[in-house]
């Protein structure tokens, strides 16, 4: 097998291998920091001004796919609270 055809396969599997990767991790975090930053900033879930505001305060450097429903998911198993904000939110975003 020639060198190329080595290189090629071995990219090939690299790839496949990452792409088939565990990222729940990465949206459980990113849920549990959306949850305490919300939670710190004592915000009123009734008033959708306000939570709509701090939620993008919170997410501004949210590293995860906020549309991703792995994201929707760990936010209502983390602080179900913030569960209908959250999807107000994402809906708005383009």
């Amino acid at each position: 097998m020639t060198m190329k055809k080595r290189a090629f396969i071995f990219l090939l599997l690299t790839g496949v291998l990452i792409s088939c990767s565990d990222d729940s991790k990465e949206f459980e975090l990113a849920a549990k920091e959306l949850c305490s930053c919300m939670t710190e900033g004592e915000t009123d879930a009734s008033d959708a001004v306000s939570a709509n505001m701090s939620l993008g305060l919170c997410l501004l450097d949210s590293k995860v796919d906020l549309k991703d429903p792995k994201m929707a998911e760990q936010i209502n198993e983390q602080c179900p609270e913030f569960k209908d904000g959250f999807q107000d939110f994402v809906k708005e975003l383009k």
